[in-house]
């Protein structure tokens, strides 16, 4: 199977296009657009966007070469290729909006998109040519790996309930009684750096989560919480997927840690309440200033 890599295009991709794939569109993902999955650095899959929720999007797996003989799929037109794609119709899945690295063209129309379910899930006709299985297409071993990846993706999430990346859940201390003053006592914290924990704005570390479930009497899971603010919906953008996979590759660390610290940089200033517009600004600003330091 086509390994893809995010640095360099694909054979199969006509010449006039292999620009665009190095570089694809950021912009907000809409049913029917066909898409560059990433992680850590790492170019994991094409896929074709089939619905878009807050924070996740439901997709079907796309792969450049045609399945073998005895499997079930469709032909997906991509006009910067030189020959159809092939979709995946029973592989539907929900994957982080974090995944979503670049657009790279836009394929089906949203009556499409619905006519495929369809043919997934009610056997109706499908709304796209099926495609002649090859004895050189998809081993049934690579499409079990497809379906293993998708099925690890769709478990890639960003925030999640960890040290170093969730935090306090202030409402199990209010209802306990406990203030921002009695978690600046159990950890040992000038009022400031208190005040940052028990707003959310900062992480709670291991030691800090040991002295909190000690003063409340609670398991680790009930004291934190992954952040849920709305500049985690902006960071999982697409927008800001480049620039938090450089910063990720200049500080040596995961996506997820540079997400926690562009998280952490935006929380921690200065801010205003604002339209959506101005929030972009301003975690684009947060993500510079962390690329300005290295």
């Amino acid at each position: 199977m086509t390994a893809l890599s995010l640095d360099e295009a694909p054979a199969q991709l006509k010449e006039d296009a292999r620009e665009f794939w190095l570089h694809g569109e950021a912009s907000d993902p809409e049913c029917g657009d066909l898409w560059l999955l990433s992680w850590n650095g790492e170019a994991l899959s094409l896929a074709v966007v089939g619905s878009v929720y807050p924070g996740f999007v439901r997709a079907w797996p796309v792969t450049i070469q045609p399945p073998a003989l005895s499997d079930v799929a469709v032909e997906l037109p991509c006009q910067l290729f030189n020959s159809p794609l092939t979709l995946w119709p029973h592989m539907e899945t929900g994957l982080g909006m974090h995944l979503l690295d670049r657009k790279i063209d836009h394929v089906l129309s949203s009556r499409q998109v619905g006519l495929l379910r369809r043919f997934a899930f009610e056997n109706d006709p499908p709304p796209l040519p099926l495609i002649q299985g090859s004895a050189k297409g998809v081993t049934t071993a690579d499409k079990d790996g497809i379906i293993r990846m998708f099925g690890q993706l769709c478990f890639i999430e960003w925030p999640e309930n960890r040290l170093g990346e969730a935090i306090l859940a202030r409402e199990v201390l209010a209802a306990k009684g406990r203030t921002a003053e009695d978690v600046a006592t159990a950890l040992g914290l000038e009022t400031a750096e208190a005040f940052a924990i028990w707003t959310g704005q900062k992480a709670v570390d291991a030691l800090s989560a040991q002295r909190l479930c000690s003063l409340l009497e609670l398991p680790l899971e009930e004291v934190l919480k992954a952040p849920n603010g709305p500049e985690v919906r902006e960071l999982q953008r697409p927008e800001h997927k480049m620039a938090l996979s450089q910063l990720a590759k200049l500080r040596g660390t995961t996506e997820s840690q540079s997400r926690n610290a562009a998280r952490e940089e935006f929380t921690l200033a200065a801010r205003s309440t604002g339209s959506s517009r101005a929030l972009s600004s301003k975690v684009r600003s947060a993500i510079e200033r962390l690329l300005e330091d290295q």
